[in-house]
């Protein structure tokens, strides 16, 4: 006999399951449910309840039987669709988790928690629509919860309604008995309520709604941020230069400060014709800020000709006379135009040249330090290994060695020179070298690892890698995996994949993959929280920047060379050549492996 409703008795403990499910404790919460079952076995939603627990206790295959026999014995209830839809939602089957729990709310319509779960899976799959319809029943149920009405107009805001948004925000800013919200808060919120009204096109309300809420706002940066930019909007272009011009007083490395004050000046920083003004703009701002290294390397990327060899001499005896190791890297964008990157290469042996013969650059009456010749053989070596002159890039760089011995960056470039000439042992020599000079170095020994691995040092890698583990750390070769360094995952890929083992090389890409499978997952979490914590700029931010997670070139590498071990391993088998794998001495190997 099928029981639809439970005894006062069992209710009580069906109650106190769901609490137990509540609290995380799954044993005792099963062992409830089966204390019901063995009065009333078929009692549906004891079943879904039950399976459930099953479900989080790593029994999911008996654990969704139990879900599915407790629907066919009650379609109808509203906790078998939910809890289903719960138990969904958990595995990422978010598809079928709305499927559940639309089913549920046809049963319970007004049921706020199974709202506000499938509004936020809605916004997940990014089916707007449905979360705004979701959303606005909520807030209609729940007036005086701030969540529902954030929340609302966040989706209304992806859905591209601006102007619904603001209503939705104005709405809940003159609504009464709203709980009170702290000044970080309120600086949140009106911040992102200026946003929405810039989105719709009313600048000149934007700026008068920026002034009204000077005195609420704690982020300053933010405000004088919105501030210039809405003045730029709004044509008003000499107040708007003022405003990047005390912006640029915070921070004279700012791109977007440097653009904008041009844009002020009717200047286009990509057009050829305003390349003149762009440069005479540049040297006003670098005489303000002496200071910027972004104004000092602008010139070189909007001039050319003799503009260019200016600008380029000046930011390279600057570079080379404070001993910058970046200079190339900063420069090597230009290299882009041919032209360009042989002049800076000209320039630099001009000025090697005139160290060695006379100790001084031709402009200058002093002596320049050693370290100067040092520096000018560092960026000489790059600029060969750019063009694949690998000999004269070693000749070099062995010169810059023996110049300053104790120096490690040398020997970082001179491991990538050989990686490049092919060398790749000599490459994982030279880098280790460079490591022992300063094995507290992070980066060195990071650098390190991925040579061992160009060379199938795997082993090796792995007991160097797990010098940034913990010591403490219980399982040390999964807190490797929890790193989620995709670098690492990768390269540990190749290694196998070159020694044949398939089998491991996909492990590894899978891992790589699963990263950012992650971070795809992990958005969830804040489709309530960033809404309750008023954090609604950022929560945006974060929502467009899910959208292009898998363009990440790490995931790209990873799920290429994965695609191509499976083709690979088809292939053998269309050809009945059967894999053989590696023999391999029986010792204690790496667990990750």
């Amino acid at each position: 006999m099928t029981v639809t409703e439970l005894p006062h008795k069992e209710q009580a403990l069906f109650r106190s399951a769901l609490k137990l499910y509540e609290a995380s404790q799954y044993k005792k919460g099963l062992k409830v449910s089966d204390q019901i079952l063995k009065k009333f076995p078929d009692h549906g939603e004891t079943l879904s309840v039950k399976g459930m627990f099953l479900a989080h206790l790593e029994r999911k295959e008996e654990g969704y039987e139990l879900m599915e026999r407790g629907l066919k014995i009650n379609p109808q209830s509203s906790i078998s669709w939910h809890v289903y839809g719960l138990v969904c939602r958990s595995d990422k089957k978010y598809v079928q988790a709305i499927k559940c729990y639309e089913e549920a709310l046809k049963a319970d319509s007004e049921n706020m928690h199974i709202l506000r779960e499938v509004a936020s899976l809605y916004v997940q799959m990014r089916q707007y629509s449905k979360a705004v319809e979701c959303r606005e029943k909520l807030t209609a149920m729940n007036p005086f919860f701030p969540s529902f009405w954030l929340g609302l107009a966040t989706t209304h805001h992806m859905n591209g309604r601006y102007d619904l948004a603001i209503k939705v925000i104005s709405a809940h800013e003159s609504g009464n008995n709203q709980p009170p919200l702290d000044k970080y808060m309120i600086s949140e919120l009106s911040l992102y309520k200026n946003w929405l009204i810039e989105l719709n096109g009313d600048y000149q309300q934007a700026l008068d709604h920026l002034k009204e809420i000077r005195p609420q706002i704690v982020d300053i940066t933010g405000w004088k941020e919105k501030k210039a930019r809405l003045l730029l909007k709004a044509d008003r272009k000499e107040a708007a230069a003022t405003a990047f011009q005390d912006l640029l007083e915070r921070n004279s490395e700012n791109d977007d400060y440097i653009t904008g004050y041009m844009e002020c000046n009717g200047l286009d920083m990509k057009c050829d014709e305003d390349q003149d003004a762009v440069l005479e703009v540049i040297g006003t701002l670098q005489q303000q800020f002496p200071s910027s290294n972004r104004l000092r390397f602008l010139p070189l990327m909007y001039s050319t000709g003799d503009n260019f060899a200016v600008a380029a001499e000046s930011l390279a005896k600057y570079a080379l006379r404070k001993g910058i190791p970046s200079l190339f890297s900063s420069v090597r964008v230009l290299y882009a135009d041919k032209a360009k990157g042989a002049a800076l290469g000209t320039l630099i042996e001009s000025c090697a040249t005139q160290i060695r013969d006379t100790k001084r650059f031709s402009d200058s009456t002093d002596d320049e330090p050693a370290s100067v010749l040092l520096w000018c053989n560092y960026y000489l070596a790059q600029h060969y290994d750019y063009y694949g002159d690998h000999e004269r890039a070693l000749t070099l760089i062995e010169e810059a060695i023996r110049s300053s011995p104790k120096t490690i960056e040398p020997y970082m470039i001179k491991a990538r020179i050989l990686k490049h000439a092919g060398d790749f042992r000599g490459a994982r020599d030279t880098m280790d070298y460079a490591r022992q000079q300063d094995v507290g170095d992070r980066y060195l020994t990071t650098k390190f690892i991925k040579y061992m691995l160009r060379v199938d040092e795997v082993d090796e890698a792995e007991k160097t890698y797990l010098l940034f583990v913990n010591e403490d750390a219980p399982h040390k070769i999964q807190e490797i995996v929890n790193m989620q360094a995709t670098w690492y995952m990768n390269e540990r890929g190749h290694a196998y994949r070159r020694m044949g083992d398939i089998g491991r090389a996909l492990k590894h890409y899978h891992q790589a993959i699963s990263v950012f499978d992650t971070y795809q997952d992990d958005q969830y979490d804040f489709h309530q929280y960033s809404v309750r914590k008023v954090t609604l700029r950022s929560y945006i931010d974060i929502l467009k920047w899910e959208a292009t997670v898998y363009e990440n070139p790490a995931y790209q590498t990873a799920a290429r060379a994965a695609a191509e071990c499976y083709l690979e391993l088809a292939d053998r088998k269309a050809s009945c050549n059967a894999f053989i794998p590696i023999e391999i001495e029986k010792d204690d190997k790496p667990l990750t492996r």
